[in-house]
């Protein structure tokens, strides 16, 4: 986990809870096994010594994190993990912290490729990135820039009914330098729309209350 010394966790149910723990998620008590004996095809979750129910039972988000988890802790070095907008149905924090758990897996020697609409999702992986960097000069004021986490990102559009690709680069802080057009650029323009419109109101409160004066 982010901030802690790396420890053996000598099971999946182990592994999967610590992370579900980290981020915000209810644990998972234990695995069965259907009539058929698939693996993991129910699973009961809960405190421990409260029922548990099905994670059938469970909200969409729980139930896509805890399969991803799953996925991503059986995983070998070299392997490639694909994840379909793991942000949806989980809460903000949750979005930030999956970013944490990609870089976690990239340092273990695997590579994650995110499909998001997620700008928690995007930061977190930015400051993720910043903060290793920041570590990483800490203790070697030489390191090679191989040593830093890599982190590729590209915003996919579409122009007269074709497919557009471009690469959005950062600079060394973690910046974006080449912000294109409708990448995940609500948020930005609600900011601004929410400042003027606070600015313009209270000028207004302050002209209604001089002509009231």
């Amino acid at each position: 986990l982010p901030g802690e010394k790396t420890k053996d966790l000598p099971t999946v149910l182990e592994a999967l809870n610590a992370w579900l723990d980290y981020l915000g998620i209810t644990e998972v008590h234990h695995f069965e096994q259907d009539q058929r004996g698939g693996t993991f095809a129910v699973m009961k979750i809960g405190k421990s010594g409260e029922p548990g129910m099905l994670l059938d039972d469970q909200g969409e988000g729980a139930r896509q994190v805890i399969y991803i988890l799953i996925q991503a802790i059986l995983a070998r070095p070299g392997d490639i993990l694909v994840w379909q907008q793991p942000e949806v149905h989980l809460h903000p924090a949750a979005e930030a912290r999956m970013a944490e758990f990609a870089l976690a897996l990239e340092s273990a020697g695997m590579r994650v490729l995110v499909e998001t609409h997620s700008t928690h999702l995007l930061d977190g992986l930015r400051l993720g990135v910043l903060e290793r960097r920041i570590e990483i000069q800490r203790t070697s004021a030489k390191a090679e820039a191989s040593a830093f986490p890599a982190l590729d990102i590209l915003f996919f559009s579409v122009e007269d009914g074709c497919s557009q690709v471009q690469k959005v680069r950062l600079d060394k802080y973690g910046q974006i330098v080449n912000w294109p057009v409708g990448f995940l650029d609500e948020r930005q323009d609600l900011d601004r729309r929410l400042l003027e419109s606070y600015i313009l109101a209270q000028r207004l409160d302050s002209s209604s209350d001089q002509g009231q004066g």
